[in-house]
């Protein structure tokens, strides 16, 4: 990149959601590598370790990340791809939207649309999906797959310019809605583009649900807001918009999913759910602190197998291994992770020097033990391995070894 990072982030003075000038300060994590930056072998450089803290706004109550990191060093030149990891979770949302909807065609706009993975399982119920991204190399995907995607940041303006005023029945965001740092611009964006009875359908990680399994490998920089139901009813409520549902789902180590109705809705009551959302900032540093000792723990319990002859491997080029390999020095019981996404395989993990291989390319023999940096995705990962005899080490939420028979 020619720019140079350190114009390329700012601190956080006032909150980016409201706009008040109080902020308290929760948790600081340190240096930390971008946790989408997976350099070309050879090729990565210090710029790309950037300081992360976690504050939280006085006013809306919201939490988010400092420094913005600007979208423009974060997304141009985007690694994930939702399909891989994803897919069977956009199959039973797809699904879960038609029953809710009971069978009606939709038109829907994704914001976020990445590979065009839901679009492909909305279309199956015939709904008409459009999609925006800013990532070029991912929104190509989705529309060599015949999907009409706008290659763009969200916002008001990008409805006006489009004109697309009161056009769609339904708009989605599945996890893009920590992403972005013009957050209001995005909200008011979606109150532009919907019809008078239109929904606003979001998942989004639960704030709550992070503190309570110590899932501290999410927070990095391209998450720059996290959310409990009070913080996002009130940055939606100032857009004409009311919430309307909200259920817990297991993706991403535990989400919201959210509708949102711009047309006068029941007030949404839940008390058992709502009795779990406060967290106190102690029970916040004791969970980070608990997060550290496993995450060490696991890297221990490596080190002895490592020394005892095993040879391991780590799986999954995710955020979440940036997070873990960068900050706790992986590299030394690991030096080969493995994974599904053509977008990061023959690349490294962040700042780590572990180079990623091809899954595919994975034999019996090359390793005893694998290390499951993606650990919120395990069901999914030992009902597809491919190898008998085998230990898989999951870190999270609590450290489990888990033999493949």
């Amino acid at each position: 990149m020619s720019k140079s990072t350190n114009v390329l982030f700012s601190e956080v003075k006032v909150c980016l959601a409201c706009g008040h000038n109080e902020l308290q300060k929760l948790i600081d994590l340190g240096s930390s590598p971008l946790a989408g930056y997976f350099p070309i072998v050879g090729q990565a450089s210090e710029e790309f370790r950037v300081p992360l803290t976690l504050v939280k706004c006085t006013k809306c109550t919201i939490v988010q990340s400092t420094p913005n990191v600007s979208d423009e060093l974060l997304f141009s030149d985007y690694r994930y791809v939702s399909g891989f990891a994803m897919n069977y979770h956009f199959k039973e949302l797809a699904s879960w939207i038609n029953n809710y909807f009971k069978g009606q065609r939709l038109s829907i706009l994704e914001i976020g649309s990445n590979d065009g993975s839901l679009m492909d399982h909305l279309a199956t119920y015939g709904h008409d999906a459009v999609g925006v991204d800013p990532a070029r190399n991912i929104a190509d995907l989705a529309i060599q797959k015949g999907h009409r995607v706008f290659c763009d940041y969200f916002s008001d303006r990008f409805v006006r310019q489009h004109s697309l005023n009161e056009t769609f029945e339904i708009a989605i965001s599945t996890n893009a809605f920590a992403h972005v740092s013009n957050i209001r611009e995005i909200v008011s964006g979606v109150s532009l583009a919907l019809k008078k009875e239109g929904k606003f359908i979001i998942e989004v990680q639960s704030w709550p649900q992070l503190v309570e399994k110590k899932a501290f490998d999410f927070v990095y920089h391209e998450h720059k807001f996290y959310y409990d139901l009070r913080s996002i009813q009130n940055l939606c409520n100032k857009f004409n918009l009311q919430l309307e549902h909200a259920q817990l789902v297991e993706s991403h180590g535990g989400s919201y999913r959210l509708i949102f109705s711009k047309s006068e809705s029941p007030q949404f009551v839940n008390d058992e759910l709502m009795s779990f959302e406060h967290k106190s900032n102690a029970e916040i540093l004791e969970a980070f602190e608990d997060y550290r000792n496993k995450i060490i723990y696991s890297r221990q319990k490596l080190q002895v197998m490592s020394s005892e002859g095993s040879k391991i491997i780590g799986f999954g080029a995710s955020g979440r291994g940036n997070m873990i390999a960068g900050p706790f020095n992986f590299n030394t019981v690991i030096q080969e992770v493995f994974d599904e996404s053509p977008e990061r395989i023959g690349r490294e993990l962040g700042l780590s020097g572990i180079h990623v291989s091809d899954f595919r390319l994975l034999r019996s023999a090359d390793y005893d033990i694998c290390f499951i940096f993606s650990w919120n995705h395990v069901d999914q990962i030992v009902a597809k391995w491919p190898h008998k005899g085998k230990k898989l080490i999951v870190p999270l939420p609590e450290y489990r070894e888990i033999p493949i028979l």
